[in-house]
């Protein structure tokens, strides 16, 4: 009886289906082969998913105790060919589990259904009873003995109702099957992109939630004044906002059931993690970090409710790194640790669906990161992302995460088995997803961001510079500007043509025109002219190369395993200077010219380097705080003969927005409590005085966007022009 209940299982697990009765195994409703001895181990681990199977029992159960073969040898062969099958593996297993020296456990949820089959329509008590003597006797007897009688026709209407509820069953059956059977991908309905929000200001960090009918999200407000948190009705209705408190709050996420919201509300030296009722109400504090990564996703919630995941930091001087939460205790243990690889570290946490690995981003490997939550060795997934963070699909194959190739956010995915990535197919630039475990729904971030190069008048001895103008403006991109030495040129970075790289126009704006085509390098950005303007170095993510200013195909100078980013030239043109991390923290390098071995110049750290005028002296930044869309750092100097270094002076600056000449340094401020301005530091004088306000803020710290005309007369500026973001959802997703 057990027996024949079993074999009307079939069995769903992920994207999986397996039927025991036939032996077949499906994925998305399209069969796939499995032999048949590792499908009878399939099927036993499946019938007691959750529990051991020890390799005893295994044995007993699906080899004969008479048959002579190499047990172990058949066994871990039919284990290796169900994990090649589903994509598993014993290393990461998202399905088959291996105690070593003890047996197997299926750890994936399972869900077992009973199927009446075609053909199957009696119930096993029919079986029983048509085995009686009676029914034994001779067919031509019987009907012989009953034609004719009252009892006889009494038993034919009997049996006429029967047939006719047998065929009722039957096609009830048949109609279950059909529709709970899989759905072949052609057969479901297209993807669509809807707009979820478009209030005024920015809204980001979206979360569905675990049944994909809510959203919670940021919002800073009508008046763009504050983030606060909302949560709103898929499918109608204004958004609740649960929380209000002056300082930001950010990066919600769901608990498993649905009852809570936890997030993060920062402040200056002390960011706190907060849970509150979804639908508002009071919050609770459960612990505290020193900061907590401010832009997209820097928390979420583990399956079984137990603990968060948290980009933060607990000290000033530590780079981001992953820490895990109890939910019930608030006390905090460490997860990941870039120290010393990067500046910024690692953010965008993700749990996989059975909890037992995290997904995250690390800035400055440019890569999405799989690491066990106890701990270990992270695993690099892919290397095709700036800054990029990824939500785990519903059925736990994929990651889909966001890459800045080609200068724009667009979601891709890729298997966690790793390989080629693929995109999502959608019509808009995307970031920061969020994946709803039912509901088939995905949402991210549509953001809308454009930049222009101003020029401003040097101001006289005395007197305050003159109003800034546009020079150069799309409505995308453009930043990064440099004169040429002649300052006939100038060269700039732009995404006007839909990906990012570096354009040459006349030195008022006009005759724009790109240095290299898309197809040969991705990105390319932070371009310098040589000394004697022949040649143009820009940097292209992790290499550095070399162009003509004319165009045509660019030269790698950088090693193909090494990184390097922000190319400079010394004043003889026989060096290039760069940035790389390669060595742990950012350090300044210099190489040949032409290309060749690489020597590192500072020891204790360095971010952007210009040399001096005089070629004596090499002055770069050191990075005090980045964040996503902020940051400070001081100017230092280096002596090139004996190699002392020291402050240039006491003012924070803004990360890459400062320029070297005869007479001093141009920067911006990073405090920008008054408004963002362009200040001046004498090397005569030793005195910092303001030179003009800015109305726009500069742009984000990837992108240097403060240069000085060589004549001394004009300043380039690249500041915002629009920076907003709306949330998007994609309905059937798959």
């Amino acid at each position: 009886m057990e027996k024949a209940e079993q074999s009307r299982q079939r069995v769903r697990f992920g994207m999986f289906e397996a039927d025991l009765r036939t032996g077949e195994l499906f994925k998305a409703g399209r069969k796939i082969k499995l032999p048949g001895q590792p499908f009878q181990v399939l099927a036993l681990l499946l019938d007691r998913s959750g529990e051991v199977v020890t390799r005893e029992e295994l044995r007993q159960q699906l080899w004969s105790a008479d048959t002579f073969i190499d047990f172990d040898h058949s066994l871990n062969k039919a284990i290796n060919k169900i994990r090649e099958v589903l994509g598993d593996s014993a290393e990461n297993p998202r399905f088959v589990e291996t105690l070593a020296r003890r047996g197997y456990r299926f750890i994936a949820p399972v869900e077992k259904t009973e199927r009446k089959l075609p053909g199957e329509s009696r119930p096993p008590e029919a079986d029983a009873s048509d085995t009686s003597a009676a029914s034994l006797a001779s067919p031509s007897k019987d009907r012989q003995a009953s034609r004719g009688t009252p009892q006889a026709e009494s038993r034919r209407l009997s049996r006429w109702i029967g047939l006719a509820a047998v065929t009722v069953l039957i096609v009830a059956s048949a109609a279950w099957f059909y529709s709970h059977r899989p759905v072949s991908e052609a057969n479901l309905p297209p993807m669509k992109v809807v707009r979820f929000t478009s209030y005024p200001g920015k809204e980001r960090d979206p979360a569905l939630s675990p049944d994909g009918k809510q959203l919670a999200f940021v919002w800073d407000g009508e008046k763009s004044d504050n983030l606060d948190i909302y949560v709103q009705l898929i499918g109608g209705g204004p958004p609740l906002r649960i929380t209000s408190d002056p300082r930001p709050d950010v990066s919600p996420v769901w608990s498993p059931d649905g009852s809570q919201i936890a997030f993060a509300r920062l402040s200056e030296g002390s960011s706190n993690v907060y849970l509150i009722p979804s639908l508002g109400g009071p919050e609770r504090q459960l612990t505290e970090l020193y900061s907590v990564w401010s832009e997209g996703k820097a928390l979420d919630w583990s399956p079984d409710g137990k603990f968060l995941a948290a980009a933060g930091k607990s000290s000033p001087e530590d780079p981001y790194g992953l820490f895990l939460i109890s939910v019930e205790t608030g006390k905090k243990q460490t997860l990941t640790s870039s120290a010393p690889l990067q500046v910024l570290g690692d953010f965008h946490p993700s749990f996989s669906l059975d909890g037992q690995t995290v997904a995250f981003g690390r800035v400055g490997r440019n890569s999405v990161y799989l690491v066990p939550v106890i701990g270990g060795q992270p695993r690099p997934l892919t290397s095709d992302c700036d800054s990029c963070g990824g939500a785990w699909t519903a059925d736990g194959q994929e990651i889909v995460y966001f890459s800045y190739g080609g200068g724009s956010h667009k979601l891709r995915r890729i298997s966690v088995q790793g390989g080629k990535p693929r995109s999502v197919e959608i019509s808009t630039k995307g970031s920061f997803p969020s994946i709803s475990q039912r509901g088939n729904r995905l949402a991210y971030v549509e953001q809308i961001y454009d930049s222009d190069i101003w020029r401003i008048e040097v101001p006289d001895s005395g007197s305050r510079g003159s109003r800034p103008t546009k020079l150069i403006h799309s409505s995308q991109e453009d930043d990064n500007p440099q004169y040429s030495p002649d300052g006939k040129k100038i060269v700039f970075g732009s995404s006007r043509s839909g990906t990012y790289k570096s354009w040459v126009c006349d030195s008022d704006g006009q005759k724009p025109f790109p240095l290299i085509s898309s197809s040969e390098i991705t990105f390319s950005g932070s371009p310098r002219w040589s000394p004697d303007g022949r040649i143009i170095a820009l940097g292209a993510w992790d290499a550095v190369f070399v162009v003509s200013p004319e165009g045509g195909s660019p030269r790698r100078l950088t090693e193909e395993s090494a990184d390097g980013h922000m190319p400079s030239w010394s004043k003889d043109g026989r060096w290039i200077y760069f940035s790389s991390n390669r060595s742990g923290g950012f350090q300044i390098w210099k190489m040949p010219a032409e290309g060749g071995r690489a020597a590192r110049v500072t020891r204790n750290g360095g971010f952007e380097a210009v040399e001096a005028p005089d070629g004596h002296s090499l002055y770069y930044s050191k990075i005090d705080k980045l964040e996503a869309r902020s940051g400070s750092a001081h100017l230092w100097k280096m002596s090139l003969q004996n190699g002392e270094e020291t402050l240039l002076f006491d003012r924070a600056i803004y990360p890459r927005y400062w320029a070297v000449t005869d007479q001093g340094v141009y920067f911006v401020p990073s405090d920008w409590s008054r408004g963002p301005s362009i200040e001046f530091f004498s090397f005569a004088t030793e005195q910092v005085t303001p030179v003009v306000p800015l109305e726009r803020p500069p742009v984000a710290y990837a992108s240097p966007g403060l240069t000085v005309s060589p004549d001394g007369q004009w300043i380039l500026c690249a500041l915002v022009e629009q920076d907003t973001s709306d949330i998007m959802l994609v309905e059937n997703f798959r």
